[in-house]
């Protein structure tokens, strides 16, 4: 008798038979995982009594088959029904014939042979008398019965009746060891149970929880223990009921907005053995589930009611030492050039830098402790402590300067692209105030806007209306690219990405544009929306390159082989129009920021991207 199952658990059946026969007696058929074979076999010896005058007249035999999966070097060690670790069998037996007996399970034993898919076995047991019998059955890991229990069911009752076969299906409970986690193939989870998991902290993954026996193989199917998967904190992180026909598989659930970057909560996972196993439950301990840094795209919107601003048109922002983020307002006020500053729960605070209404700031770095800004119109340089204290700098600028990208260089200095109406140049500024500008090699009408320092010890800076890329050491020599740039780049902001090349918007074209160090460029616009005039770029804190289309009202990803995935930003929420982003940052909190750049809103718009 032969019956087809697979796992580590799984059903017996149980054929029970009695004739009134002097030569076959009673034939009981026990058959464990899906192998077939005759009633051969040796018969056992075990511990028990025989009923008087029944031994001869109504005995018979009990035939067990049973197969063993040959070992794999699978990772999981799945086994088929009998784990492949299996080495023998216990039997006893209570009722009209009690009998108790081991029997070795190995390719050379009795009864037993090798093939390719494992060791066969055929376990005759003689001298049952017919009626009702209660079995307990255990399966180990040695030949003596000893040893790690594997599998059992300590509590099997069946009825051999005189003349007919009996069926009986029973299962045999797997013994669990320990508990493991398996993430899918493709989730997210990095890490393991003993160091915890890293994860991402958008949408779903699947995690499948097994019992595992003392000889680690996993513990399938029919007769496996019951999975159980529970979190600490269900509204960080949910967990699914699995479906019923895949019971080990759980999903676990991000919420929306996600959580932060860098929290963690704990899952626990648990396997209840079936009851007549006789087997305990088993737990982990709280394993630890970290969120990375990615950005699922989830916005958030602050506006400044209080604002001391008039039309603000915010530009440039960028992460401040005090852990806020501050950002520059062009066009802002009649009182003077103002700047800003936003808590991470979006708490508003501005500052006055000067009472001359010609000055607007419009970018802004931090170096040294405190910020630095840019101003446009009869430009200068402002630094900034983070309680808003301003110190001008406008000593070797000339009189219609006009300051518009500054970053902090690879020598300590403040470097700026200065595109006043006299000429257009690369200024230097150390933080005593000293100022010198560069122009040879320069465009003329390069309108230099956007400056940064690259990976190679020299500031690479955008070229708005000539089309070009440019680089500057820091001794101030001046090297121009523009083949491999769209004829309408208008390239906007640039940035140094994770990759070692220099990434770009290119206003004029929508599109990206990466630049090496020797100056080759590559242009991307798959996945870019048309007219999405790309300004604000920055490195995400997911190590992708993340810009504000002004156009569109989205912000783009763009990883560094070159794959764009957009996100809506939805309506500004002052004036219910379409958002209007321009600058872009990194906040400390593991989120994007971004400006609201369009001159309708009459207070301060920030968005919050998580």
């Amino acid at each position: 008798m032969s019956v087809s199952v697979s796992g580590q658990g799984g059903s017996l059946r149980i054929l029970a038979a009695a004739r009134r026969s002097l030569v076959l007696g009673l034939a009981l058929a026990f058959a464990l995982g899906g192998c077939g074979g005759g009633n051969g076999g040796g018969a056992i010896p075990g511990t028990g009594t025989m009923q008087a005058g029944s031994s001869r007249a109504r005995a018979g035999r009990l035939v067990l088959h049973i197969r063993i999966p040959k070992k794999t070097r699978h990772h999981h060690h799945q086994s088929h029904y009998v784990s492949s670790s299996t080495q023998s069998i216990t039997i006893d037996l209570s009722g009209p014939t009690p009998f108790a007996t081991t029997a070795p399970l190995t390719p050379k034993a009795k009864g037993c042979s090798s093939g390719s898919g494992g060791t066969s076995c055929t376990v005759a047991i003689p001298g049952l008398t017919p009626g009702t019998y209660t079995g307990s059955f255990s399966t180990w890991d040695t030949t003596k019965g000893t040893g790690n229990e594997l599998s059992a069911n300590q509590s099997v009752s069946f009825k051999i009746a005189t003349g007919q076969a009996n069926s009986i299906g029973i299962v045999l409970g797997g013994i669990p060891a320990s508990v493991r986690l398996v993430p899918a193939a493709d989730s997210s989870l990095t890490g393991s149970m003993a160091s915890g998991y890293t994860l991402s902290k958008c949408g779903s993954d699947t995690i499948s929880v097994y019992g595992v026996d003392a000889d680690q193989n996993l513990i399938l199917g029919a007769g496996a223990p019951v999975p159980s998967l529970s979190s600490d904190a269900p509204s960080a992180l949910a967990v699914s009921t699995p479906p019923p026909s895949s019971p080990n598989a759980f999903t676990i659930v991000r919420p929306s907005p996600p959580p932060a970057a860098g929290s963690t909560v704990h899952l626990t996972a648990k396997v209840t053995p079936v009851s007549d196993s006789g087997a305990s439950s088993v737990s982990t301990s709280p394993i630890s589930m970290t969120f990375n840094h990615d950005i699922c795209g989830a916005v958030t919107s602050f506006l400044d009611n209080n604002s001391i601003a008039s039309y603000p048109d915010l530009e440039g922002i960028t992460a401040g030492p005090d852990g806020r983020l501050w950002f520059a307002e062009d066009n802002s006020s009649s009182q003077g050039s103002v700047v800003g500053a936003v808590t991470t729960s979006g708490t508003f605070t501005e500052y006055i830098l000067t009472s001359n209404g010609a000055y607007h700031a419009s970018a802004v770095v931090s170096a040294s402790g405190s910020l630095w800004f840019s101003e446009f119109g009869f430009g200068g340089i402002a630094n900034v402590t983070t309680g808003g204290v301003p110190t001008q700098y406008t000593s070797g600028l000339a009189m219609n300067s006009s300051l518009v990208g500054i970053t902090a260089g690879p020598d300590g200095n403040l470097w700026f692209t200065d595109c006043d109406f006299n000429g257009n140049k690369i200024g230097k500024m150390t933080t005593g105030g000293t100022i010198t500008e560069y122009s040879s090699g320069l465009t003329s009408t390069a309108i230099p806007t956007s400056i940064t320092s690259g990976p190679d010890g020299n500031l690479w800076f955008t070229e708005y209306a000539a089309g070009k890329i440019g680089s500057i050491t820091t001794s101030g020599s001046i090297t121009e690219y523009s083949s491999g740039i769209d004829s309408g780049a208008s390239p906007s902001r640039i940035v140094a990405g994770p990759d070692g090349n220099l990434w770009f918007t290119e206003y004029g074209a929508s599109k990206i544009g990466r630049i090496t160090t020797s100056g080759v460029v590559t242009e991307y616009s798959t996945g870019i929306s048309n007219a999405a005039d790309p300004i604000g770029i920055t490195v995400g804190p997911d190590g992708n390159l993340w810009f504000a289309e002004s156009g569109t009202g989205k912000i783009g990803r763009i990883t560094t082989a070159g794959t764009v995935t957009e996100f809506s930003l939805g309506k500004d929420p002052q004036t219910g129009s379409t958002a209007t982003p321009y600058g872009i940052a990194a906040g400390p909190d593991g989120n994007l920021w971004l400006t609201e750049g369009g001159y309708g809103p009459t207070l301060p718009v920030i968005y919050r991207v998580r």
